[in-house]
């Protein structure tokens, strides 16, 4: 259970990375 939590803070992480990352590239789009 632990296993599939950890695995999903990781899985959260990343989503919200990539979409920080897409909302920077969009802003600083020329």
């Amino acid at each position: 259970m632990s296993g599939m939590k950890g695995l999903g803070v990781i899985v959260g992480t990343m989503f919200v990375f990539i979409a920080v990352l897409a909302i920077l590239a969009t802003v600083l789009a020329p």
